[in-house]
């Protein structure tokens, strides 16, 4: 994960200086990226204001897991901040669902195969 906010900084200027205050994870599993994440972005997605949402099919046991298919799921806001490993099968779907969710000038970090490219 620090690999990827590493390169999104030396490709986008604006993420330098970026600071989340909003985070979702909608596949957070055991909580591995929501982890990494929070770890990366420590400062500002500890902050009494900052909004941290993580959902997923299955409780697999991660602190505060919404348990809700994400393809359903309806938000209360919009996030800064979107990383997650979707499943492969509805891939497509999955990010578009993920940009419904995402504030305007947000980052969606998806960990997709290669072939994900191939056939969209």
């Amino acid at each position: 994960m620090e690999q990827l906010f590493k390169a999104l900084r030396m490709y986008d200027n604006d993420f330098t200086d970026f600071s989340p205050f909003s985070f979702m994870e909608p596949c957070v599993g055991n909580g591995n990226i929501a982890n990494a994440t929070l770890r990366y972005f420590n400062f500002s997605l500890h902050r009494p204001d900052s909004v941290n949402t993580f959902v997923d099919i299955v409780d697999r046991g991660y602190p505060e897991t919404i348990v809700q298919d994400f393809m359903t799921f309806k938000a209360e806001r919009k996030y800064q901040l979107i990383v997650t490993n979707p499943p492969y099968s509805i891939a497509l779907d999955f990010v578009k669902k993920c940009l419904e969710h995402l504030e305007h000038r947000g980052y969606l970090a998806m960990f997709l195969k290669i072939q994900f490219w191939d056939n969209n």
